[in-house]
């Protein structure tokens, strides 16, 4: 299934929100601003859709 991340980037918080190919919320989160924080967060929730 397809997805899309939107991020809202501010200077210490960054918020994100995870669409389906329909338009529905998968999920909303937040981190740090910083690349790993953002990078860690997405691939965290990447690696907990992945069949076992």
């Amino acid at each position: 299934m397809e997805q899309f991340v939107g991020l809202d980037v501010s200077q210490d918080i960054t918020h994100m929100c995870v669409i389906d190919s329909d338009g529905k919320i998968v999920w909303q989160g937040t981190c740090l601003s910083t690349p790993d924080s953002i990078s860690g967060a997405i691939r965290a929730k990447a690696a907990a859709r992945q069949p076992r």
